[in-house]
């Protein structure tokens, strides 16, 4: 038996009615009011709820709305009349109103002799994709806004801590201790420091003797309740009192001076 190609027993008009897509078919005139719809298949009716009977003879602008950016059409004419694929996305309204994300591309059909002639265009609904990236967008922004208020706490709060009050669900409120250890240290002789000093350098050995003192303070449990100019206040058993407040506060102070006298 003679052997048969199998391509040439596709039915063209049986594929595109059959396809997932959705696919929509006008006439080659670009200029208002056209062009006209000649073709829609089933899936374009599901997209949007017009049928075809709907469809036919109006012009695809029917499923734009309040919210349709028409910038996206600025190069539509030209590349679609210079033969070329035209892509784009923008938000469009199915028959009952409501708005979705479409993302479209139209491809130019060519008789022999080289003319267009058709427009087909082959369109998607990618609103859980635009809606998911949006999703994410907003988690990463989250993560971003947290990471910055972790820094923030991070400034004056000892690691366990910081853990603690990024973690609450609900904002720490007013706390009333009987109890708190606090720790008042100063650089002596500062402000004869600084007149000897040039500012940019005050500030830079500010940085460093701020730095070594969170560490000794934060090693110890303590958090900072503020700096005043070389000074800083710290305070030991915020916002839970320990049996050790008092000693970590002194032991803090030591370490301090050490620390000084390196």
């Amino acid at each position: 038996m003679p052997k048969t190609d199998p391509i040439s027993e596709i039915d063209p008009g049986a594929v595109i009615e059959a396809a997932a897509e959705s696919i929509l078919i006008t006439t080659a005139d670009l200029d208002a009011p056209g062009p006209s719809i000649v073709y829609a298949n089933p899936a374009f009716e599901r997209m949007t709820g017009w049928s075809r009977a709907d469809l036919l003879g109006k012009s695809p602008r029917i499923l734009q709305g309040p919210e349709t950016d028409l910038r996206i059409f600025a190069d539509l004419k030209d590349k679609l009349v210079a033969g070329e694929v035209w892509e784009g996305q923008t938000i469009n309204y199915r028959k009952d109103g409501s708005a979705f994300h479409m993302e479209w591309s139209i491809v130019p059909l060519k008789d022999e002799r080289g003319e267009i002639y058709q427009y087909v265009a082959v369109q998607r609904d990618v609103s859980a994709r635009i809606e998911a990236a949006r999703r994410l967008e907003e988690a990463q922004a989250a993560e971003r806004a947290a990471d910055r208020a972790r820094a923030n706490l991070a400034r004056y709060f000892s690691p366990k801590l910081v853990s603690t009050l990024a973690d609450k669900d609900q904002p720490l409120g007013p706390v009333r201790r009987q109890d708190l250890a606090v720790l008042f240290a100063d650089v002596i002789g500062f402000t004869r420091l600084s007149e000897l000093h040039e500012p940019e350098q005050i500030i830079e050995m500010l940085r460093d003797i701020h730095g070594w003192m969170e560490q000794v303070i934060f090693g110890l449990e303590g958090s900072i309740e503020g700096y005043i100019g070389d000074a800083v206040l710290a305070l030991f058993g915020f916002p839970d009192a320990g049996k050790r407040d008092a000693t970590n506060a002194l032991s803090c102070a030591i370490e301090l001076l050490a620390a000084a006298e390196k």
